[in-house]
């Protein structure tokens, strides 16, 4: 882990277990013991957690819901989700072009409590009337969130049946 501050030194540790008294750390026994080092740092802080952590795609995201068969209908039949498989006891999985959908039945008493889940669409009106057609519920329709340097960002959100909040999104480029 790395800590930055806005002067070109970096301050990092090193965590280790050490059996021994440690003069530098002031502990003792079979404890964590952390080592300060300064150093020239040339990567930005996105640069190293990805290489230290190995944190750099999704491969699952669970959602909570209390009625298994009533989500992986909707999500199957209203959103047009790939369905993968159900499995006991109430999980039921799809595939979201390489990211799995899981829907948590045994998670029920989180359900309406879940993170918001961004889709994104290449067309937010077309995957806006699409979706109203087959009954999805949205609190408003499309609208802009924000104007960057080189896109629109466009939003429009909705929920499932277990009140869990969902959105499209889309970055229109001019």
């Amino acid at each position: 882990m790395v800590f930055v501050d806005h002067s070109p030194l970096v301050k990092a540790y090193q965590v280790s277990t050490a059996k021994q008294p440690d003069h530098k750390a002031g502990m003792r026994g079979n404890v964590c013991v952390l080592r300060w080092n300064y150093r020239k740092e040339t990567t930005t802080m996105n640069e190293f957690t990805a290489e230290a952590s190995g944190l750099s795609q999704v491969g699952q995201i669970a959602v909570p819901v209390s009625d298994i068969d009533r989500a992986v209908q909707f999500y199957r039949d209203v959103l047009g989700m790939r369905f993968l498989f159900q499995v006991p006891p109430g999980l039921g999985f799809f595939d979201l072009n390489g990211v799995r959908l899981m829907l948590d039945g045994p998670a029920k008493a989180q359900a309406g409590n879940s993170s918001v889940i961004y889709y994104k669409v290449p067309d937010l009106e077309a995957a806006f009337a699409a979706l109203s057609q087959r009954g999805a519920q949205f609190e408003a329709g499309p609208h802009l969130v924000a104007k960057m340097s080189d896109h629109e960002l466009w939003m429009a959100f909705f929920r499932d049946p277990d009140q869990n909040l969902l959105a499209l999104m889309s970055e229109v480029r001019p």
